[in-house]
């Protein structure tokens, strides 16, 4: 009900041979099965071009370093195992940034395609969805893997003052982090959110260094402002009610079903529902199986409703917060009686959590991209005045139609010129209880509660 229909492969970035055999996998021992393995595996090699040697970079990094200078992957590269994409092909004695540029070479073929057919409008795996939760989301783990490459080689280009292949690049990241955008998934859009703070890495190198153009920030404020983590969330959370309401019918004709999926495996014996857990797998029958489904849907739905009524009042105030809205409706299912764990409820009380955290990370995913757009405002700012301004006031009306507001408490975003020279934006956060603002989150157990900093 919730995966989108096919659509034509010269429309679908997922039909890209490159992650289409991905999916070429059989489920039993026959020789046609066994044929689509051996495509398979062929499938998973071809991605090992875009791995980098990430274990042969020094841990933790000096001086309270996030990310690793070039002179460190250089040295990474070299003192990986030889072949594939850990080999150099450098001149000796060459500057790091050309090593570290050389060494990405064996991937750039298969890269050049793949960021070729990420500009197509849609973007849909095939995945074996009748395989239900067993089916394998293999393109995940690749997709971060490509950012992280796209990550390197964006900084390996501007450090050789290559900034219109640099720029190119970045349109590829941003298209590469979106790629999981249709996927109903809550998996997937947590690798998307991951993807993204990889993607938010590549803008600022060239930010930081001054070196995109007036017209390249225009072109990534233009594409990030299209950017919905909210309403993709919501109808992943829609997905996942789906794929637990079908596992609760399995547990009709298995009703050791339970056992196998681990839900009550390495719970504190000392919680207010330990008393259900042993009882669960063994009256799994249809009466308990039904409540829990409904018990499910219902649950979910109210989540659903809440975060797409967040995604559209955000649109609806994508510069100017004038609408103040809370998560009062979520807090009031997770904390009234009598939702208290039942062998009835038992699902939806302990997957509730989890869903938690999945809208706040959306959350601060949205709320970050409106950092980086005014960013990008401020940099250009800079490159016609030589210096940044003294506040977003002054970004108004030549770079922002109005000053951003923070949706977190309807504010407008911080702003501070620092010491070294650059700057900073941000957001309160998630403050919790202390919240009063756009977005709050106080009573969801699962708090972001530290500002949320760009660059």
């Amino acid at each position: 009900e919730v995966v989108l229909p096919p659509v034509p492969a010269e429309l679908n970035f997922g039909a890209l041979p490159l992650f289409d055999d991905l999916f070429e996998y059989g489920h039993s021992d026959s020789k046609v099965d066994l044929e689509l393995h051996i495509v398979w595996t062929n499938a998973m090699q071809r991605f090992e071009v875009f791995k980098l040697p990430e274990d042969k970079l020094p841990k933790p990094f000096p001086d309270g370093r996030e990310s690793a200078t070039l002179e460190e992957w250089a040295a990474a590269f070299r003192a990986a195992d030889g072949g594939k994409v850990n080999t150099l092909g450098a001149p000796e004695g060459s500057d790091p940034a050309t090593e570290v540029w050389a060494a990405l070479q064996v991937g750039a073929a298969d890269l050049a395609e793949t960021c070729e057919a990420a500009g197509r409008p849609h973007s849909r795996f095939r995945i074996h969805w009748e395989d239900g939760a067993n089916a394998l989301i293999p393109h995940c783990a690749y997709l971060k893997s490509i950012q992280q490459h796209l990550n390197l080689r964006i900084r390996t280009l501007l450090a050789l003052g290559r900034v219109d292949e640099a720029h190119a690049d970045v349109v590829c990241a941003i298209a590469m982090a979106e790629a999981l955008r249709e996927e109903p998934l809550l998996i997937s859009q947590l690798v998307r959110l991951a993807q993204a703070k990889t993607l938010l890495e590549s803008i600022a190198w060239g930010v930081e260094s001054h070196q995109w153009t007036d017209r390249q920030l225009i072109d990534v404020e233009e594409r990030l402002m299209h950017v919905d983590y909210l309403k993709s969330m919501a109808e992943a959370i829609e997905g996942e009610r789906v794929m637990m309401i079908g596992y609760l019918e399995l547990a009709l004709k298995r009703p050791g079903l339970y056992d196998d999926l681990g839900i009550f495996v390495n719970l504190d014996p000392s919680t207010v529902w330990a008393e259900h857990i042993d009882r669960i797998p063994r009256i799994a029958v249809r009466g308990v199986t039904r409540r829990n489904q409904a018990t499910l849907a219902m649950h979910h739905q109210l989540v659903i409703d809440e975060v797409r009524r967040l995604s559209s009042v955000y649109q609806d105030t994508q510069l100017v917060v004038e609408t103040k809205f809370t998560l009062n409706e979520l807090h009031q299912l997770h904390a009234r009686e009598p939702f208290r764990p039942t062998p009835y409820n038992i699902v939806s009380f302990l997957v509730g959590p989890d869903l938690d955290k999945c809208i706040a990370r959306a959350i601060r995913g949205q709320v970050l991209m409106l950092c980086v757009v005014t960013g990008c405002a401020v940099e250009r700012y800079y490159l016609s005045e030589g210096q940044y301004p003294e506040s977003l006031d002054q970004l108004v009306p030549k770079y922002l139609d109005a000053i951003p507001q923070d949706p977190m408490d309807g504010n407008p975003l911080r702003y501070e010129r620092t010491d070294d020279g650059r700057f900073r934006i941000w957001s309160v956060g998630l403050p919790g209880e202390q919240a009063s603002g756009a977005m709050r989150l106080g009573h969801f157990g699962h708090q972001l509660d530290e500002p949320w900093v760009w660059p």
